[in-house]
């Protein structure tokens, strides 16, 4: 989970950076930068010399098995459908809670600020994630985290001044980090150490692939016939029905592998 917690720590550096050294409102300027900084960054990855492991390393498998034993195991299958309609439901957050502060009348260095706070919040939960499950368990950490899901969506909805998305941005490091870490631990425990690698990808096709393509898609076509609370609101229902969910699903795997 590094590169997760290295990653937080650029968007946070980026979101504040920019909110203190940009002052136009011109929104061309911010793919200007991204365009240079990612040619930089491109650069800097072609320059980094092949480092050759120290012990021999086996090929992985790239047979078809790891994927027909994901087909076979229903409390993944179900665990999967949960990350799925996660994504769908949450990607208006990421889409349209911008739209949303500037409609409350936030100016871009407030929402810029709002990000990077969101970004910062991420960086502890990545760091001691492990210790965290460790200490409480798999079961219990991801059950704790569940009704974190909805919170984001219902606490978005009743905004009504735009500084108060501060409050709930610090939430950010439960409801996606310590999230996230669940969610892969519990496919390298249902997947076992060979088919980890193909485990986590499948899991990231769902959440960063399918799922938030079409919670775009959907959004993008609701925003035209409702107001983006009422968005929120629907998202935030159909969460706390998946967490509700979630609950058995735990408990029957508890019981899965004690027998």
């Amino acid at each position: 989970m590094n590169s997760w917690m290295w990653g937080a720590i650029g968007w946070s550096a980026a979101s504040w950076l920019t909110s203190a050294l940009v002052k136009t409102e011109d929104y061309t300027i911010y793919f200007k930068i991204a365009s240079g900084l990612s040619f930089a960054v491109a650069i800097m990855t072609l320059s980094i010399w092949k480092v050759k492991p120290k012990t021999v390393v086996e090929k992985p498998d790239y047979s078809m098995k790891g994927i027909i034993e994901i087909f076979n195991n229903r409390y993944l299958l179900l665990f999967l459908g949960i990350i799925f309609v996660h994504s769908l439901c949450t990607a208006p957050l990421w889409t349209h809670q911008g739209l949303l502060l500037e409609r409350l009348g936030a100016s871009q260095k407030v929402m810029r600020m709002a990000f990077g706070l969101q970004a910062l919040f991420e960086i502890p939960f990545f760091f001691f994630a492990d210790r965290i499950i460790r200490k409480f368990g798999l079961n219990k950490t991801l059950v704790f985290v569940c009704p974190q899901w909805y919170s984001d969506c219902f606490g978005i909805r009743l905004v009504l001044q735009p500084l108060l998305p501060f409050y709930i941005e610090s939430l950010h490091g439960i409801t996606w980090s310590l999230f996230w870490v669940c969610c892969v631990q519990y496919m390298n425990e249902q997947m076992g150490a060979q088919w980890r690698a193909t485990g986590q990808s499948i899991l990231a096709a769902i959440y960063f692939g399918i799922g938030l393509i079409l919670g775009n898609l959907i959004s993008g076509i609701l925003i035209d016939i409702m107001s983006v609370p009422k968005i929120f609101l629907y998202s935030g229902i159909i969460l706390l029905i998946c967490s509700l969910i979630l609950f058995p699903l735990m408990a029957m795997r508890s019981k899965a592998i004690l027998n």
